[in-house]
């Protein structure tokens, strides 16, 4: 079985932890890409998308907004992977939370992976499409109109009826 690539660079997550692309000490660059691997397995679960062609590459349509979740998914993840809530110094004490830390996708960032997928229509794999009922083929070429989020719209798709 071979591995998905990350949705999010190295490079992107070393600048934005404030450090040069490629200066991360080796173990640190082990633990984000660890980070990037897992916030990507969850976007991907999200979305119902692999974001790759056939070959297992990154589609060059990638939405920004699919990149920019992962990045911060992983991003919190590597920052706190212990789920660390509160810390005093003094007397020493540490608060952790009800999760258990680590990489995970807020309500939000789930909406916005959503969002990018269904914008992100045909830029995948193919999907089954409901149509209306009695819009029959008859041995040419017909535009099948389309139900977008349960609403009449999008674009019409070709028909082409095939010997059964």
């Amino acid at each position: 079985m071979s591995t998905l690539p990350p949705l999010a660079q190295l490079e992107e997550m070393e600048l934005r932890l404030g450090v040069e692309p490629g200066d991360l000490p080796t173990l640190d660059a082990a633990r984000a890409e660890a980070a990037l691997r897992d916030a990507s397995g969850l976007v991907r679960a999200t979305s119902g998308r692999s974001w790759t062609n056939d070959a297992g590459e990154l589609l060059a349509t990638l939405p920004s907004a699919i990149v920019t979740v992962t990045l911060n998914a992983a991003l919190r993840g590597y920052r706190n992977p212990a789920g660390l809530k509160g810390r005093t110094q003094g007397s020493y004490s540490e608060q952790f939370g009800n999760d258990l830390g680590g990489v995970y996708l807020t309500a939000e960032e789930k909406t916005t992976v959503e969002q990018a997928s269904r914008a992100a229509v045909g830029t995948g794999p193919r999907r089954v499409i409901r149509t209306l009922q009695g819009v029959r083929p008859h041995g040419q070429t017909h535009h099948v109109p389309t139900i977008v989020n349960g609403v009449l719209g999008g674009d019409p798709l070709p028909w082409e009826q095939t010997a059964p």
